[in-house]
């Protein structure tokens, strides 16, 4: 009885356990869809209408706009703010991007103005940048990385314990980044001519995509071995600049996976593999 017992709770859990790798995979098909949507979206218009901005053309006698709450940059009312600049006779220079998180007095943007601002108008500015608790997929194009990543460390946890599943998410990353290195930036229209904004770091792509994958499957030879090609074929896709920034991150993720795997002979197997990667680059 006791035996008849234990295999029927043991069906029941197996069922579960399906189920729930289920929703797990259908939710990784839904949230690729908003991901590549939004990262879509971001490379046709990625300085949102406005200049782009090299930060070290900012000029030294602008005047710092600092971030009003603690929380994430939700939205920028681009609209009005050019109109705010054009009445100043200004230009306005915008250092964070939409879904960075920002602590209270955080530069927010610097504005270049022929004439002293009073400190209510700096506040005035600054109320156009919209901080909330939440970020969202529309106006964030990483976000829908770094949720992909999570749920890649989701199903790393002891409790899941699904390697394929986590695997399946890098792919899904490199869909979506390289169709980010695919496009091309120029030429973009620019609709708020007294606004200046940088786009997103491709570091800040790359961890948003990794990092959770790197902290938490760094100890599985197959997600660790996944991690390095992906990356790699990544780097193929982007200019030199930006493939001595992946290729950095390909080595410290080889760093913590040579630490973290359990035997030798993994660890051998991974060097190896990185070997064989690297002579067919």
């Amino acid at each position: 009885m006791f035996v008849f017992a234990w295999v029927i709770f043991t069906f029941i859990i197996w069922i579960d356990d399906i189920a729930k790798l289920g929703q797990v995979r259908t939710l990784l098909t839904k949230t690729e869809k908003q991901a590549f949507n939004a990262v879509k979206k971001y490379t046709n218009n990625p300085y949102l209408g406005c200049n782009a901005l090299d930060e070290n053309s900012i000029p030294t006698n602008s005047t710092p706009i600092f971030a009003q709450d603690y929380g994430f940059l939700n939205d920028i009312l681009f609209e009005s703010l050019n109109s705010l600049c054009k009445e100043l006779d200004a230009k306005l220079y915008i250092v964070k991007y939409k879904g960075e998180h920002l602590a209270s007095t955080e530069t927010l943007a610097f504005i270049e103005c022929s004439k002293d601002l009073p400190n209510e108008k700096l506040a005035e500015i600054a109320n156009h940048f919209i901080i909330s608790n939440e970020k969202n997929f529309i106006e964030d194009p990483v976000f829908g990385l770094e949720t992909l990543s999570e749920i890649a460390a989701k199903a790393l946890s002891p409790s899941t314990n699904d390697p394929t599943t986590a695997i399946n998410v890098i792919d899904t990353l490199n869909r979506c980044l390289k169709y980010l290195f695919d496009s091309s930036f120029k030429d973009k229209k620019v609709i708020y001519e007294n606004l200046y904004i940088k786009d997103i770091s491709i570091e800040r792509f790359i961890k948003s995509s990794f990092e959770y994958i790197r902290i938490y499957g760094s100890s599985n030879l197959l997600v660790a071995k996944r991690i390095q090609k992906s990356l790699l074929h990544i780097s193929k896709q982007a200019n030199k600049e930006n493939s001595k920034v992946i290729e950095k991150y390909m080595e410290n993720c080889y760093t913590q996976a040579n630490v973290e795997l359990t035997y030798n002979f993994e660890k051998t197997e991974l060097n190896e593999f990185i070997k064989s990667l690297k002579v067919q680059k």
